[in-house]
């Protein structure tokens, strides 16, 4: 039987995190699967940049386009784009290119043997997509909320007078904040400020800047 060939995405954050992990985890997949390693992608950072503007996603792209991958390996969907929307409309790209996306993390695959979509890997993307746009939402009203308390309380919410800092050079200072807001991770305000060494008002102008990007 010929052999699947694959290509990994391996995504970390910062330069902290370990790349080692998700290279293990997966390389002892593909020997389990008997998985022919075509390419190894490995990116640090990025968080912040479009899928336009990273090279290990355009490289991605080019290898596919090419078809010589039948499969691209991934540790968390979230590796795939900046936002769900980018992941999302990545998986889609691939998957009209008859290419499989297959997420270690929960051990779910885009396609089937045969080459057709698999519901299950279906369903619970797109429950992912409609609990992210809710997470959104909901997060946009919170802080338009608290914006709105503060404002009223006379606390001045946007830049110092006479700053001339402008928001991408601001979201360039706290990248880490940045990284954090787009792999998702569930923490509130306080807890990220704690855990990042920030205040809590510039968690929250991150938060507030991320969303009207």
């Amino acid at each position: 039987m010929k052999k699947i060939k694959v290509c990994q995405l391996i995504r970390v954050s910062t330069t902290t995190q370990n790349l080692e992990r998700q290279r293990e985890e997966l390389d002892a997949l593909c020997k389990k699967m008997d998985w022919e390693v075509v390419s190894v992608i490995e990116e640090i950072g990025s968080g912040a940049k479009k899928n336009k503007d990273r090279k290990a996603i355009q490289e991605l792209k080019k290898l596919c386009s090419t078809q010589q991958v039948n499969k691209v390996i991934v540790h968390e969907i979230s590796r795939l784009g900046r936002t769900t929307g980018e992941s999302l409309s990545l998986i889609e790209s691939l998957t009209d290119a008859g290419i499989s996306v297959y997420e270690y993390q929960r051990n779910i695959e885009t396609l089937k043997q045969d080459g057709t979509p698999n519901p299950i890997s279906e369903l619970i993307i797109s429950v992912l997509a409609s609990l992210y746009k809710m997470e959104r939402a909901d997060m946009i009203a919170r802080i338009k909320s608290g914006m709105k308390s503060a404002a009223l309380r006379g606390v001045h919410c946007g830049r110092p007078q006479g700053s001339i800092e402008d928001s991408k050079y601001f979201l360039a200072k706290h990248q880490e904040l940045v990284n954090s807001f787009h792999l998702g991770e569930q923490l509130s305000l306080r807890k990220r400020a704690k855990l990042y060494g920030k205040s809590v008002n510039t968690v929250r102008k991150v938060q507030a800047l991320l969303e009207y990007e």
